[in-house]
């Protein structure tokens, strides 16, 4: 069947696809239904490649797919990089700046070569357990002159992210900063995320429209915050999970249900009834 032929759906991860640590088992069957009548599936995600073990039985269901927030196209069926954008050295220097701001956010620094933590806090400890990534404790010296392709400052409220849009407005840096959550343990955890320029989930999903010759009016998208918001616009139909935020709400044109029993299957049922 070709119910989806030409067609691109793009699914954030975190509260959409995956909550609490689990995915719904409705969501893999329905996304391979998706896939079965023609279309392309992808995640669009903040996290690295190598930080999805809680879908790794299921990963190579997905064509090429965004990570790390735009930084990154990733192939998980031949575990290579497809597109890369990294920092320049000058926005580097952000992460010093926040450090010196407030020692108790914790910083993390995704790189090509995986994973390193140049502040350590309970917070981070929890998000790396949460993900099941190998991390490296390192100083910013160490890991200065690696390929960064983002940053995740942990924060213990929106207090502090707050307070972080306090000193960032202070500085010139051409990064892309955005607020992200996650469920870890039945409780929201509050991150802000910093990406290279123009490194966006929407900016690396018009190159893949492109390589996958998507037809105008085909590309969908799932997500559920911030993080989503430029390419839940650019969808040419988007949908998010109802506990997302009024701002996302607001830009959708179908609110899911909750994202534990379903909201990526929910708005594929949805899409089928469109066509």
């Amino acid at each position: 069947m070709d119910l989806f032929k030409d067609a691109l759906l793009a699914c954030d991860v975190d509260e959409t696809l995956v909550t609490n640590g689990k995915t719904p088992e409705v969501n893999i069957e329905k996304i391979k239904y998706f896939k079965e009548n023609g279309g392309k599936v992808v995640i669009a995600t903040g996290r690295s490649y190598y930080a999805l073990d809680n879908i790794k039985n299921c990963l190579e269901i997905f064509d090429p797919s965004v990570v790390s927030n735009g930084s990154i196209v990733y192939d998980f069926k031949n575990k290579n990089i497809l597109l890369l954008k990294s920092f320049t050295n000058k926005d580097k220097e952000a992460a010093k700046a926040v450090l010196k701001s407030d020692s108790t956010i914790g910083i993390e620094v995704n790189t090509t070569e995986g994973l390193f933590v140049v502040n350590k806090t309970i917070n981070t400890i929890e998000h790396i357990e949460y993900e099941n990534i190998t991390a490296t404790e390192a100083d910013f010296d160490f890991v200065f002159n690696k390929d960064w392709t983002k940053v995740a400052y942990c924060c213990f409220n929106k207090e502090q992210l707050d307070n972080m849009d306090t000193v960032l407005k202070e500085l010139d840096f051409t990064s892309y900063f955005v607020r992200t959550t996650q469920k870890i343990n039945g409780k929201i955890k509050y991150y802000y995320e910093q990406m290279p320029y123009k490194a966006t989930k929407a900016e690396s999903l018009k190159e893949l429209l492109k390589i996958f010759n998507i037809k105008k009016g085909c590309f969908y998208a799932i997500g559920d915050y911030y993080n989503d918001y430029d390419m839940l616009k650019s969808a040419d139909i988007s949908a998010c999970p109802k506990e997302s935020p009024k701002e996302i709400k607001d830009i959708c044109d179908y609110i899911t249900v909750s994202a534990d029993t379903g909201a990526v299957a929910d708005f594929i049922n949805y899409l089928s009834k469109k066509h």
